[in-house]
């Protein structure tokens, strides 16, 4: 954000949490939103799939990592904890004023988002002959 607002970069892609009081404000432009459908809150602003790459569909959501090897029962027991903290009143409505949606999905459910998620960017990124400058 600080880039976009220095004007070091011209364009970049935020979370919606990010970016919406910004756009809201006339401070960032947006130009799409990444969900299958048009945000409620930004009518206007077409979807990524509609302007930038058919089929692109890309919802924010965040995951808690372990290292490697970490038995199975402390990960069980995370998850459990954060599966019943989503659960929390207080916390599915901070989550849903900052543009999430609170999914609670089972443990088994990340490392499969993951991984589609890092396909879906590769493919876009390789169709589209996009490559890293950083070296």
């Amino acid at each position: 954000m600080q880039d976009l607002f220095g004007g070091v970069i011209d364009a970049g892609v935020v979370t919606f949490s990010a970016g919406a009081q910004q756009a809201r404000a006339g401070q960032l432009i947006a130009l799409a939103v990444t969900s299958a459908d048009l945000a409620p809150t930004f009518p206007d602003v077409p979807t990524a799939a509609q302007r930038i790459a058919p089929g692109l569909v890309q919802t924010t959501w965040m995951g808690l990592f372990v290292p490697k090897g970490t038995p199975d029962a402390i990960q069980m027991r995370i998850h459990t904890a954060a599966a019943s903290a989503l659960k929390e009143p207080a916390i599915i409505d901070r989550l849903r004023s900052l543009g999430f949606e609170p999914p609670g999905q089972d443990a088994a459910a990340l490392p499969k988002l993951f991984g589609s998620t890092t396909i879906t960017f590769r493919n876009i990124a390789t169709e589209r002959a996009i490559v890293s400058t950083d070296g």
